[in-house]
């Protein structure tokens, strides 16, 4: 697996150093907006994610896995993926400007401008998203690593320049994601046009249908795991006020950058999955077990000093987010190690399977939102999605168990070697006993 920590410390690289800068423009947005103001960001954000995902069916998934398997060559995948997303982006855009012009609650949360301008993060998102996902299905991982790094350190000084500088507040921050996401975006474009030469193929209906229909069993699965990150500022932005929905936002979005390590892995771990009859399941539990540790460590640091970072890095106005970190970080704990197993089920042709798993933390999230709202406020979304992530992790866990035949205690089942592993992973090496992994 030599080679495989070697790819995970170039893709970690680039994850934590877009989340330094991640964190600094979450910092930039937090003194430069005010509460109210990241609350009205949020909603807006938000609103685009949605609409990204409903209308893209999975298509980035399909062809991350269709090009990692080897049944589709480098310029097919990106012509499929395209096509795919300029239809996509069409539709949720005409969508989303219908929506902005009605009188759901929810578009009062911030001004009809800053709506509109959020629909150009769709395509923008949509595709900087994808093409940064099918540069790690070729295994350019130092490419996707420092286009990672150069996206965050833009949006970070494109956001200090209009948000502090030129004073257009939301506006301003939807302009630097834009701006930032497309120059990620031609980024990406430019690496496969410098790395590969274009090889003549005919398109074909039935594999544009292939693609579609792996990209449809995991549909309603993607949906809902952006449901269970998402829908307590959803539902937050109908029954909050502004700086509530804020508060909830902040603290969504720095306990999600703790993901960063899971995220990072599944990226390196897809493509030898997806190659391996057997899915690798020991390769699984080792590395489900690393983020485990990896994870914990760093929610439990997040959790006690929670109240004094938000005091110094967001000022006063949002130290109501803290108890809501602390109630995050629980649920992202044992969530960070099941994304490991959500990975395998993908990787393994069962996408159908993972998108009912992930459907099911859905249900519970939006149960417990109805009932928990009226009597805890805001806090009822941290708990909500707490709950959701540990009913999922356990299905997660169970699912693995079953379709991979190993058993409970091995997935548990700590060892010096795991340590080697560990310290391996920020090494950029492994150990010479496990080999080719």
């Amino acid at each position: 697996m030599r080679k495989g920590f070697h790819e995970f410390g170039l893709t970690l690289g680039g994850r934590v150093g877009g989340l330094v800068a991640g964190m600094a423009t979450q910092v930039i947005l937090a003194w430069g907006l005010g509460a109210e103001g990241r609350g009205s960001l949020a909603v807006c954000m938000v609103f685009s994610t949605v609409l990204v995902l409903v209308f893209a069916v999975g298509s980035d998934i399909g062809g991350l896995y269709f090009m990692s398997s080897g049944r589709f060559s480098v310029w097919e995948a990106i012509f499929y993926v395209s096509a795919f997303g300029l239809v996509s982006s069409i539709l949720a855009m005409v969508t989303g400007y219908s929506l902005i012009h009605t009188s759901l609650p929810f578009f009062a949360k911030a001004s009809r401008g800053a709506f509109l301008l959020s629909l150009w993060l769709i395509p923008m998102t949509l595709y900087s998203e994808v093409f940064l996902r099918l540069l790690t299905a070729v295994r350019l991982f130092k490419h996707s690593a420092l286009i990672t790094i150069l996206r965050s350190l833009l949006q970070m000084l494109l956001t200090g320049a209009l948000v502090w500088v030129v004073k257009l507040d939301v506006a301003g921050a939807l302009i630097a994601s834009i701006v930032a996401a497309a120059i990620t975006f031609a980024a990406c474009l430019l690496v496969f046009l410098r790395k590969f030469e274009f090889t003549a193929f005919r398109p074909s209906l039935s594999s544009f249908a292939a693609m579609f229909s792996y990209g449809l069993r995991y549909y309603f699965g993607k949906i809902s795991n952006l449901a269970n990150v998402e829908m307590g500022t959803i539902i937050v932005a109908f029954f909050a006020d502004r700086a509530e929905i804020g508060w909830f936002a902040l603290a969504s979005r720095v306990t999600q950058l703790v993901q960063m390590i899971p995220d990072s892995l599944t990226v390196i771990l897809f493509p030898r999955v997806a190659i391996d009859k057997e899915g690798k399941k020991d390769l699984v539990m080792r590395v489900a077990r690393s983020v485990l540790v990896a994870c914990g460590t760093v929610f439990f640091l997040q959790a006690v000093l929670a109240t004094p970072f938000v005091l110094i890095a967001f000022s006063a106005a949002f130290l109501p987010a803290a108890p809501l970190i602390r109630v995050l970080a629980i649920g992202g704990t044992v969530y960070c190690m099941a994304k490991i197993f959500l990975s395998y089920l993908v990787a393994t042709n069962r996408p159908g399977v993972a998108s009912v798993t992930v459907t099911i933390g859905v249900l519970v999230n939006i149960t417990l939102l109805w009932l928990l709202l009226p009597r805890l406020g805001v806090a009822a979304a941290a708990w909500a999605t707490t709950a959701a992530y540990i009913v999922d992790s356990v299905i997660l866990l169970l699912l693995f168990l079953h379709f991979s035949g190993a058993r409970m205690h091995e997935v548990f089942a700590f060892s010096r070697r795991d340590l080697g592993d560990f310290k391996a992973m920020f090494r950029k090496k492994i150990p010479g006993s496990v080999e080719n992994q």
